[in-house]
């Protein structure tokens, strides 16, 4: 904000700055995870966005070297270094999975012109021993050595022993790890791709659970409403006005829900003589019903009922006093659709799900190879390293849902896995399609970017190196198995991408959709141009005055946050994945034409046969190494063949163009991309829901031995101070808006009626309003006189 604002000024002409800054507005308040990233992703895009400047670029010239270091370190360094520390793992597991499998085969040492004495696992593990020791837990104490000593001084040393244990057993180490990969990911997608903008970060406490990729349709719910000082068995006799209760209760749930996706036709109400009254809603369509169960179970159902019966005339009838209705949400049953589209695993999908499967596949494959257990004595050193990546893949693939609140809770499993089916296998996979479109290839920047992209140089060394392992150990097959007939060929067929039965069969289905009458609709989008400029022809101010603020509370929580990560930012850092509503069923089932997870399960299966068939026939004799160096290489050429497809369906006028030439190769494209994602998504997401699962057992374990402490949620820490502080000031202000039990704001009044009374006495019995909640009471007229309703306001 410094950097732009000085630019904006001193380019002159008249431009000047309007700053506004607000105080007292709950700045500097416990932040969850996702608020946490947001800020930072916000940090790297801006400092992406500084280097790219000319400023930067002649202060580099102009200023010494130690000057230049110190701005470097100041400035731009931070960034960069966390960027080099995140993908400083990964490069050394790729490096020790590509020495292993280049060791020599040790049935056949003499065909190979180096010397095969010492086998590679050891030599590896040579190298890793100097670097990797003991001394890595002394660096996690190091690192936190400036909070200790800044605590210390300034308050006691106690006080600096217990909160960097408390960081220390809350895991914080992990937020680090996973944060280092957020600030590396958004500061290189800025130099690559640009489009940094403003980012509104919330600051909302912790207490909301984040869904794991959206929140399901809801089908029916119970919702029971406690109606008291109403004589129940009066109110039967008279049935015009139990018809007039019934209707009016839900006329008020209606309200209440928003009047959009609930009708009074879908309630069924039932009057109890005990004064419960018990509503079953079953709901024809399962659109919006995400927001109607939140609110369902808030205080405000009670006070609109109420509200709504105190319109009914000759209710006083029926009253024998202070009449308050009280709502509480008993049930709500989900089905196996998706309400939203949005969660923690779609969020963080890009930035570190997929990295950090491919690290623990790379480990894997290191393990198998005997990376470990060849290393002879090197072995006693290695735990050190595996150590060091076990922690980067648990917090690069864990990390958000530990820190999410009542991530593990029994009752949110079932909704997260009709969710995750939802978004998969329910309308053809067009929510999740439509999810890809809008995160993954809208800021594409084209095919021409693409082959210059710094992503794309890596993989072209990496499956370079891994061709000429595999070509190696090839040309001693061929030696000793000269005399096979198709060896060659084989041989031939290790080097060729695995995208031959999987295109043939993306070429037949759409051709087959298309003879049955069945049609795929395309994605509609707008082109780049007018998509960045028409925000900025609405919202762009005058250009001599701007107005800035350095609030950056753009929204009242962490998760309302368009752009920030809770909500999934895209490649380019815009906010472009903000939870999006699903799609209702399609009305004919033909037009979605072939679920496109089936689709997905073939395409991979083929592309698997496709993979391990030719290297299997190469090996005549158990080979581990060749084995994996023939999958390194097919999974390299299916990442790069899928990074330029991707960027080539991005171009959107050219994709027209080619539609007009030749009409089917643009959905073969489409339909080979989509498929391939859709089955990694579903393989990453189920691998995931499914080692968390055994958390849920252990959470619902401990809320049954210890329901008042959860292991779980101490991990989000807090700190007790500010709630004391926070607990003192409520106290301390007589004019809080909730205030005591006695604060009480007329509604409506009827003349005549008694003067209002400070405070009426809440009314106690069995079927009191919960604690936090707002009742509405219909004050018992007296003798002659009418009736008022008043608000009652309690803590």
């Amino acid at each position: 904000d410094i950097f732009a604002g000085m630019d904006f000024t001193l380019r002159g002409e008249g431009r000047k700055i309007q700053h506004c800054e607000y105080f007292h507005l709950a700045k500097g308040r416990d932040l969850g995870f996702n608020a946490v990233l947001g800020f930072f992703s916000k940090l790297s895009n801006g400092t992406g966005e500084q280097i790219l400047t000319r400023q930067m670029l002649r202060l580099s010239q102009l200023l010494q070297l130690p000057e230049s270091l110190t701005f470097y370190y100041a400035h731009a360094g931070y960034y960069i270094t966390q960027y080099l520390v995140s993908e400083s793992m990964p490069i050394l597991v790729f490096t020790w999975l590509l020495v292993v499998c280049a060791d020599c085969n040790s049935h056949w040492t003499a065909f190979y012109e180096t010397d095969c004495k010492t086998p590679a696992a050891e030599a590896m593990g040579h190298v890793l021993s100097t670097w990797f020791s003991a001394v890595i837990f002394f660096f996690l104490v190091v690192t936190s050595l400036p909070l200790f000593a800044e605590i210390w001084m300034e308050r006691s040393f106690k006080t600096a022993l217990g909160r960097w244990l408390a960081q220390l057993f809350t895991c914080s180490f992990l937020l680090f790890i996973f944060q280092a990969k957020i600030i590396g990911y958004y500061i290189m997608a800025e130099i690559k791709q640009g489009g940094a903008s403003y980012v509104a970060t919330g600051r909302g406490l912790p207490t909301e659970r984040r869904a794991f990729v959206g929140t399901p349709a809801y089908i029916s719910f119970r919702l029971s409403i406690f109606l008291r000082n109403m004589d129940m068995p009066r109110l039967n006799a008279h049935g015009h006005l139990k018809q007039a209760v019934v209707a009016h209760i839900c006329n008020a749930i209606v309200t209440a829900s928003g009047g959009r996706a609930l009708r009074a036709e879908d309630m069924a109400v039932s009057i109890q003589d005990s004064g419960k009254v018990v509503v079953d809603i079953s709901l024809n369509k399962a659109e919006g019903t995400s927001g109607v169960k939140v609110k369902l179970g808030s205080c405000y159902i009670g006070d609109e009922v109420a509200r709504q019966l105190v319109a009914i005339p000759g209710i006083r009838e029926v009253c024998t006093g202070a009449v308050t209705a009280t709502g509480i949400l008993e049930k709500a049953q989900a089905g196996w659709a998706i309400d939203s589209v949005g969660g923690l695993y779609l969020d963080y999908t890009q930035h570190t799900y997929y990295h950090g499967m491919e690290l623990l596949f790379y480990i894997t494959l290191v393990l198998y190879a005997g990376g470990y257990v060849e290393a002879g004595h090197y072995q006693s050193t290695l735990p050190y390293t595996l150590v060091s990546i076990g922690l980067v893949i648990f917090a690069w693939l864990y990390a958000p849902f530990i820190f999410n609140p009542y991530q593990f809770s029994a009752g949110y499993l079932m909704d997260d896995f009709k969710a995750w089916y939802g978004l998969f296998f329910t309308n053809g996979g067009r929510n999740w399609r439509d999810w890809y479109q809008r995160v993954v290839i809208k800021p594409k920047r084209g095919l021409g970017s693409a082959v210059f992209d710094f992503d794309f140089i890596c993989m072209f060394f990496a499956v370079t190196a891994w061709i000429s392992q595999l070509y190696r150990k090839q040309a001693v097959n061929e030696t000793l198995y000269s005399e096979e007939l198709f060896i060659r060929h084989l041989t031939t067929l290790t080097l060729i991408p695995p995208f031959a039965l999987s295109t043939l069969y993306c070429i037949l289905m759409p051709t087959v959709e298309k003879l049955v009458g069945c049609t795929r609709r395309h994605a509609s989008r707008k082109t780049r141009a007018l998509r960045y400029l028409r925000p900025r022809a609405q919202d762009s101010p005058a250009p001599d005055e701007v107005e800035s603020s350095s609030d950056e509370s753009g929204s009242s929580g962490d998760l309302e946050s368009a752009a920030a990560p809770g909500q999934g930012p895209g490649e380019s850092g815009r906010p472009i994945a903000e939870d999006a509503p699903a799609h209702g069923p399609t009305p004919d089932s033909c037009e979605r034409g072939v679920p496109l997870a089936l689709s997905a399960v073939i395409v991979v299966s083929l592309e698997i046969f496709e993979s391990l068939i030719p290297v299997a026939l190469c090996i005549h004799l158990v080979d581990h190494k060749l084995l994996i160096t023939g999958i390194i290489v097919k999974y390299k050429f299916w990442q790069i063949v899928l990074f330029l497809l991707e960027s080539a369906i991005s171009m959107q006028n050219c994709c027209e163009r080619v539609d007009r030439v030749v009409p089917c190769l643009r959905e073969v494209a489409e339909l080979l991309v989509h498929a391939n994602h859709m089955a990694r998504d579903i393989f990453v997401s189920f691998f995931i829901g499914l080692s968390l699962s055994p958390w849920v057992f252990m959470t619902a374990l401990n809320d049954f031995c210890c329901p008042t402490w959860s292991i779980h949620q101490a991990l989000i820490y807090r700190q007790k101070v500010s709630l004391a502080k926070k607990r003192d000031f409520d106290d301390s202000d007589e004019d809080t808006e909730l205030g005591s039990d006695s604060s009480v704001s007329e509604v409506s009044s009827v003349e005549g009626a008694p003067p209002m009374t400070s405070g009426p006495p809440v009314p106690t019995g069995t079927m009191e309003p919960p604690p936090g909640g707002s009742v509405t009471v219909l004050q018992a007229p007296a003798a002659g006189a009418g009736a008022r309703a008043i608000f009652v306001g309690t803590r």
